[in-house]
């Protein structure tokens, strides 16, 4: 890779990546699709699409549903229906930093005018069970 990607996640933690799959084929249901695929230090995730990707492949998605509908151009439309999950959800979101980095939650306006409120997170909530 030619250049790193920073990116916050949202414990509030910085991760530098340096490390670049291009064109990795993913299986979605049965198609193959590529993607640009970014080394990341976490467990419990194979891989996170980012929203360009989701955008060049018209992705729809209905989380009522649990459905993921593609509609590429010049292949027939395709959608991927996900089984229902026994275990619990848990969900990590990484933020690409383009412009500017917050470093601390003090660094925001709202969080300013009530830092008695306002408490830095140190991980991820517990996991739980969620019923659908």
């Amino acid at each position: 890779m030619s250049e790193a990607l920073a990116i916050s996640t949202l414990i509030g933690k910085s991760v530098v990546l340096t490390h670049r799959c291009p064109s990795y084929p993913v299986l979605v249901g049965e198609m193959f699709l590529p993607v640009d695929l970014f080394v990341m230090p976490m467990t419990g995730f194979n891989v996170i699409l980012g929203i360009d990707w989701l955008a060049e492949y018209g992705v729809v998605l209905d989380c009522l549903a649990r459905t993921v509908t593609f509609y590429i151009t010049s292949l027939p439309v395709f959608q991927f229906v996900a089984e229902p999950r026994v275990e619990p959800l848990s969900s990590l979101l990484a933020l690409v930093a383009e412009d500017s980095v917050v470093e601390s939650i003090e660094q925001l306006p709202v969080v300013c005018e009530y830092l008695d409120v306002f408490q830095e997170i140190s991980g991820l909530p517990p996991c739980r069970q969620v019923e659908f």
